[in-house]
């Protein structure tokens, strides 16, 4: 069954399903109302790029417990647990283990998903 047409690019970047975000690994997909942006777009879901995140030092959009940082291809990828949800992201510093981290989330960047 199709469910969505377009180009590549369009597919992976504004997918309209959770099921395609997840058969593209797009990013992370949470509730809606762990961010109240995403409501306004009346959606239940939505993507979070991984490129949606940046850690600041203070006065971040988001508190989040750090879980675990990878290295790879010369950049980290962070995981970070938030309001109950885990997310990945990726960093170009390393933040310190076992620590609350402050997140700024780039909203501009929220995809609304049907369920």
């Amino acid at each position: 069954q199709i469910q969505q047409v377009g180009d590549p690019l369009e597919v992976f970047t504004t997918p309209k399903t959770v099921e395609i975000a997840k058969f593209l690994n797009a990013g992370n997909i949470l509730p809606a109302g762990v961010l109240p942006e995403a409501n306004s777009a009346g959606a239940d879901w939505m993507l979070l790029p991984r490129n949606a995140f940046q850690i600041v030092g203070s006065g971040g959009d988001v508190s989040a417990t750090l879980k675990d940082t990878v290295f790879i291809d010369g950049r980290f990828e962070v995981s970070v647990e938030f309001k109950g949800e885990r997310v990945t992201f990726f960093s170009d510093t390393r933040p310190d283990a076992n620590t609350r981290i402050e997140l700024n989330v780039q909203t501009d960047q929220i995809v609304p998903l049907q369920g």
